[in-house]
């Protein structure tokens, strides 16, 4: 028996109801991919806005400036940057110096090396921005901010870092509500 021959011999009754499912269903998931999507974007541009503000605030802290001036020990800026690094719950601080050379890095090995990235060009010329880029730790959400010195001059810029496995996370938190929504919706 063919398809057609089995939904022809179907009541209406039956009919109508499979298609009020089919048109629920279909509802519900294009109503989860939307939500999904737009939650994507919204803790995406959460994260970055809270790595500029985090990049922002340390660029104008006295003991970054002073760091990249050379007038306070490298060691008192790592433990800063750490300590900045765990109170705002990002991933990474990276202050680096005029030639991209980190003074600060989560893994201390990399301090002394240059920035990797490849994004870092636009900050020595002063800019304030965000980038995606693969890092020494991993896809993240970048904010850079130059830091000027006491005579006005940049001395060099402050990075900050949020891993996109940490969007990923918070996205699937969000997700398994959606679909949660979905199954009860369809239910």
């Amino acid at each position: 028996m063919k398809l057609k021959d089995r939904i022809d011999g179907l009541k209406l009754k039956t009919k109508i109801i499979c298609l009020v499912v089919l048109v629920v269903m279909t509802s519900l998931l294009f109503s989860d991919w939307m939500i999904a999507l737009n939650m994507e974007r919204s803790i995406t541009r959460e994260m970055t806005s809270k790595a500029e503000v985090v990049s922002a605030m340390l660029a104008q802290a006295e003991w970054v400036r002073d760091g990249l001036e050379g007038k306070r020990p490298l060691e008192t800026l790592q433990i800063l940057a750490e300590k900045n690094r765990v109170a705002s719950r990002v991933e990474y601080i990276v202050i680096i110096d005029m030639d991209g050379i980190r003074k600060t890095h989560p893994d201390r090995s990399k301090i002394g090396f240059r920035f990797i990235g490849g994004d870092d060009a636009s900050v020595y010329n002063g800019e304030t921005y965000t980038s995606i880029a693969e890092g020494t730790l991993g896809g993240a959400v970048r904010a850079f901010t130059p830091v000027y010195g006491t005579n006005g001059k940049q001395v060099g810029a402050v990075v900050v870092g949020i891993l996109l496995s940490d969007v990923d996370i918070a996205l699937e938190r969000i997700r398994s509500f959606i679909y949660l929504g979905v199954l009860l919706g369809l239910f």
